[in-house]
């Protein structure tokens, strides 16, 4: 009968409670005789939000086990986050759906988790809550903004001055103290203009690599833990009197000199060392550069630096070019020996067609412009465009593609696909 039936399978169930249970018992080393005979009960200090549980993942308990930094992050109107060396996680308060209680350890010194017999144990406190970690992309936005307030102070630059220079400066020795005064209050209004390295790493949610990783592909002017932003302006120029100093001095674009390119810099504009770097950095091919014996410009850099001037320089509101002038015009820009291509505009402008090779039309549209959020990101890149192709839409999602995030999954979740004329795979937004 149905009523038979019930009974022998509440029984069952009964019985694998038992054996689960007995499992457990078995696998932390508790005896069930002990137990029976050992009294628990709530103490007077009882509490139920003395302790919280933390899930956590193999590499964070490693950092932990082998006490490496890890520590949480909060912001403002943000949730908080958990950052290792290297990477970020999400926090998220979860409840439990059965009642933990934590006993301290025993009296004697046999193992924590024996019960004595005849021993009486407290409940110190019940856990009814934990928190929850996922790995997330690093929270980059904020670095960019914070930065964008930290402009390097280029109108101080009328006063030769290097501070990596030990030899002093014969402006400031007037015999009478002034000069140093002088350079004592340069230096804090260069100081006081800066962010601090690691009040940057205070306050962005992202690991110190992640951090370290974005950091190194921006033109920032870095002097040990002071850190400025480069305006646009003022970088459009110290790049062009960089290149055009590499150009009347005849020195081998594949080879420069680098010590004679700091002083050259710092005779004729009084850029100071730090500065001289950055800017010769942002042009340079990065991995040679890290190597630290060949410097030699970079002809993709150069060439979309010069790209973004022409652009931003457009005396129409929208800054766009016709396409076959602004393409004249760059490749009059770049120095000798260099070529401009069409794949260096890769995230730096929309082509639009215009009925005809010589009606098309460039329009600056930078991927650095974009929200570092997907779906907002992808609301614009729509709003500028209503259609799409892969080859086109790749280079502004550079930015926001990670392991956690791949390009596949971003088109999946936040864009529809769709066969265009010719096979060709085109890309709408999501509502269409």
């Amino acid at each position: 009968s149905n009523s038979s039936s019930s009974f022998i399978f509440a029984k069952l169930l009964c019985l694998s409670a038992l054996i689960t249970v007995n499992l457990i018992l078995k696998h932390i080393s508790l005896l069930s005789q002990s137990i029976m005979s050992s009294k628990i009960r709530f103490g007077d200090g009882f509490s139920e939000n003395e302790l919280m549980l933390m899930e956590v993942d193999d590499h964070v308990l490693q950092c932990i086990e082998g006490k490496e930094e890890v520590s949480f992050k909060v912001e403002d109107r943000e949730h908080a986050v958990l950052c290792t060396k290297d990477r970020t996680y999400s926090v998220k308060h979860a409840d439990v759906s059965n009642a933990f209680y934590l006993l301290p350890p025993s009296n004697d010194d046999s193992t924590a988790m024996t019960f004595a017999p005849n021993e009486t144990r407290e409940v110190k406190c019940n856990i009814k809550s934990y928190f929850e970690l996922k790995q997330i992309p690093p929270k980059l936005e904020k670095l960019d903004q914070i930065l964008a307030q930290h402009p390097y102070p280029h109108h101080l630059l009328t006063v030769n001055n290097d501070s990596n220079d030990d030899s002093e400066d014969e402006e400031y020795d007037d015999g009478s103290g002034e000069g140093n005064r002088r350079k004592r209050r340069k230096d804090r209004t260069m100081n006081s203009s800066s962010i601090l390295l690691s009040s940057l790493h205070d306050r962005v949610q992202a690991s110190y690599d992640e951090i370290e990783n974005y950091l190194a592909r921006k033109c920032i002017v870095r002097d040990e833990d002071h850190l400025w932003a480069l305006e646009d302006e003022f970088l459009f120029t110290a790049q062009d009197n960089l290149l055009n100093a590499i150009t009347l001095q005849d020195w081998n674009a594949t080879k420069l000199p680098v010590a004679e390119i700091y002083t050259h810099l710092k005779a004729e504009y009084s850029y100071p060392t730090t500065l001289s770097h950055a800017i010769l950095k942002s042009l340079c091919d990065v991995e040679l550069c890290e190597k630290g014996d060949i410097w030699r410009l970079d002809e993709e850099k150069v060439a979309r630096v010069k790209a973004v001037e022409l652009l931003m320089q457009a005396s129409n509101p929208h800054k766009q070019w016709n396409f076959p002038s602004f393409m004249e015009t760059w490749e009059a820009c770049v120095p000798a020996g260099m070529t401009v291509k069409t794949n260096y505009l890769k995230g730096l402008g929309i082509i639009i067609a215009g009925g005809g090779g010589s009606n098309d039309i460039i329009r600056y549209f930078p991927a650095s412009s974009l929200p570092r959020n997907p779906r907002e990101r992808f609301k614009v890149l729509f709003k500028a465009q209503s259609v799409w192709n892969e080859k086109d839409i790749a280079p502004y999602l550079e930015e926001i593609v990670s392991p956690l995030q791949t390009y596949d999954s971003l088109i999946l979740k936040f864009a529809r696909a769709f066969e265009g004329p010719g096979g060709e795979r085109l890309l709408n937004s999501i509502k269409n």
